[in-house]
C-alpha cells in the first residue's frame, strides 16, 4: 500500500496462473503457511474490490475453505466462499494469523451458471495454493524467509497489500 513503482515481470506460471513482479521499492513480505489449510478453516480475502466504485481503501472479506479442489477439479486451488469480485484477483487469501492461504483467483460466474443450470450460485470462490506460490518462488530462488516484523494477524497482512494497475 502506497507504493507506486513501475514493476516488471519476474515469472508466469500459466499453469497455476501466477506472476511474479519485481519493483523498485522495498515492500514487506507476508509469511506463507506450511501446510495445506483445511476445509472449514476461516480464511480473509484481501483486496481491492472494483475500486473505481468501491474506493481505493483495502478491504477484508471473511469466509471458509468450503473445498479442497478449484473448479473442474483443479488440485491447485482452493474453493472459498469469501466474498470476492473484480479487483480482488491477486490479492492474498490469508488465515488469521496474517499467513499467506492462497491468491484469490477467481469466481464462478453467476449469469453463466445460471443460463446452463437454472440457478444463481453465491459465494462460490477460488484461490491457488500457498504451495503453487512457493513452487514459482522456488523456481526463481526467491528467498521465503520472512523478517521479524512480517504480519502477524489479517490487519497488518492487509497493510501490506498493495493495487496492482496493469497499464
Amino acid at each position: 500500500q502506497g507504493v507506486d513503482s513501475d514493476a516488471a515481470v519476474v515469472a508466469v506460471s500459466k499453469v497455476a496462473d501466477l506472476a511474479l513482479l519485481k519493483v523498485d521499492k522495498n515492500v514487506a513480505g507476508i509469511a506463507l503457511v506450511s501446510k495445506e489449510a483445511e476445509i472449514g478453516q476461516d480464511v480473509y480475502a484481501i483486496g481491492y474490490p472494483q475500486p473505481t466504485i468501491q474506493g481505493m481503501d483495502v478491504k477484508v472479506t471473511k469466509g471458509v475453505i468450503s473445498g479442497r479442489k478449484g473448479l473442474g477439479e483443479n488440485d491447485s486451488q482452493f474453493q472459498i466462499d469469501a466474498a470476492v469480485q473484480p479487483g480482488n484477483s491477486g490479492g492474498p487469501l490469508c488465515d488469521s494469523s496474517g499467513k499467506l492461504i492462497g491468491v484469490i483467483v477467481g469466481t464462478l460466474n453467476p449469469l453463466a451458471n445460471a443460463r446452463i443450470n437454472g440457478n444463481i450460485p453465491q459465494n462460490v470462490n477460488y484461490a491457488i495454493k500457498a504451495s503453487e506460490v512457493a513452487a514459482l518462488l522456488r523456481s526463481k530462488s526467491v528467498s521465503m524467509d520472512v523478517p521479524r516484523d512480517s504480519p502477524s494477524n489479517v490487519t497488518s497482512a492487509s497493510s501490506v497489500t498493495a493495487l496492482v494497475v496493469v497499464k
